[in-house]
């Protein structure tokens, strides 16, 4: 519920609200027994199914959340805002092995001034509760990430609002941020083990640009740059660039073929790598330099209520990694996607 109330000769603003989620994972797997397949060279590749046995779970979590939540944006003066809130979260899962739960309040404020019609400042604080299902290698879960978060910006807003800029800086403070712990499983199953990482820090900026820039052009532009750091101040999570860009622009063609809109991006990330150690205790490191995907698109109004329109990803078929913690999987390769919508 939102509304604006009146207090001390001002206009101001409430919202309260209640909000719930339940989920559920299950795995596992069924006993069986194997049939021989007797000389493998006269073999001809068929196989009859196994008789299977009872289902056995492994893993069976149930996780609820409910959450209160409440903020007010209260009209300091015309042009300076105060927001204040907070949230008062109940998390509880069960597993085979136990149950966890945490009650937890977050609180966060934020203060908003106009410098003018165009430009605004404003600075930010909230606390950070995270919940998480990661086990370490003795198959305890971690505690939820903890921590405290910063921001300071300046945002601006063109040509009667059609294009919008901003420019952030912010510092987070997090305990128990859960990192792979090299290529070790949990005991009697196929998860990766984590550890939970204190003392992590990460600083940064980000730039934006996004709006109209002329009559049917429409375009989108950022960059960010983040660095976390150990409480040894190594660096946190290599396999995770530091910098990153992407700029996505499209345009509605005019006239007789306004029902044809073309565009494309690039999407850029800076270096990264993995680290692990081998089963015979040796060190070994991947490195990938900085990556650069295109991608294009184009879509055709047939009517009012149908369009199709076509998408191509990584146009150029970059041959590139993914990294995931300490294993490494190709990147997606060039992939085509046509789709039809229909507005009833």
């Amino acid at each position: 519920a939102t509304g604006p109330f009146a207090l001390l000769g001002r206009q101001h603003e409430a919202v309260v609200g209640l909000t719930g989620s339940q989920s559920g994972y299950l795995a596992g797997n069924h006993s069986y027994t194997a049939n021989p397949v007797g000389n493998i060279f006269a073999w001809d590749g068929s196989y009859a199914e196994p008789a299977w046995g009872n289902f056995r779970a492994l893993q069976d979590d149930r996780t609820r959340q409910s959450a209160v939540y409440g903020a007010m944006r209260l009209s300091l003066a015309d042009d300076l805002k105060l927001i204040v809130g907070g949230r008062q979260s109940r998390w509880e899962t069960r597993s085979l092995s136990e149950t966890r739960k945490h009650h937890v309040f977050t609180p966060y404020a934020g203060l908003i001034y106009d410098l003018d019609p165009t430009y605004s400042v404003y600075a930010s604080y909230t606390d950070i509760f995270n919940p998480q299902n990661y086990q370490d290698v003795n198959g305890a879960y971690l505690d939820p990430v903890m921590g405290k978060a910063y921001e300071a910006g300046v945002k601006a807003a063109y040509f009667g609002g059609r294009l919008n800029a901003s420019l952030a800086v912010f510092r987070i403070a997090q305990d128990n941020v859960g990192v792979q712990d090299d290529n070790a499983l949990v005991g009697g199953t196929a998860n990766a083990t984590y550890r939970g990482e204190k003392g992590v820090t990460s600083k940064g900026f980000e730039a934006e640009l996004s709006g109209e820039l002329a009559k049917g052009w429409q375009m989108t532009a950022g960059f960010a740059r983040a660095l976390a750091r150990n409480a040894d101040a190594s660096r946190l999570q290599p396999q995770r660039p530091q910098n990153m860009a992407h700029v996505f622009t499209s345009y509605r063609l005019p006239g007789a073929l306004s029902a044809v809109k073309i565009g494309g991006g690039l999407q850029w990330h800076g270096a990264t790598y993995a680290t692990l150690t081998t089963s015979t205790g040796v060190a070994a490191r991947r490195d990938q330099g900085s990556v650069t995907i295109a991608s294009l698109m184009a879509s055709y109004d047939v009517s009012r209520q149908l369009s199709v329109q076509l998408n191509v990803s990584n146009l150029f078929d970059k041959n590139h990694y993914d990294f995931a913690g300490s294993q490494i999987y190709y990147g997606a390769p060039r992939k085509l996607l046509l789709t039809a919508k229909y507005d009833f």
